[in-house]
């Protein structure tokens, strides 16, 4: 939290979690079975130009155990994760 890492063209610093019951994305809502976290992350382009933070890099969320949390598969429901 708070650690500025430079990874390729990008700084990357994870701001904030956040644990809700809900989310929810203009008029829809998705309830957890459990709680959500949300991870605030700020990134900041220091290459020339403007970029997409996912055409350049690979996010993906690593929980404590190591564990990846695929976000590009909308059908996963085990341990999944939603990057906006």
């Amino acid at each position: 939290m708070h650690t500025r890492v430079r990874i390729g063209s990008w700084e990357i610093q994870a701001e904030r979690v956040q644990n809700e019951k809900a989310v929810y994305l203009y008029d829809r809502s998705k309830v957890a079975m459990g709680r959500y976290a949300i991870v605030f992350v700020l990134a900041k382009n220091l290459a020339p130009g403007t970029q997409s933070i996912s055409a350049t890099l690979a996010p993906a969320l690593r929980d404590d155990k190591g564990r990846i949390y695929n976000y590009s598969n909308p059908l996963t429901t085990d341990r999944s994760s939603m990057i906006y």
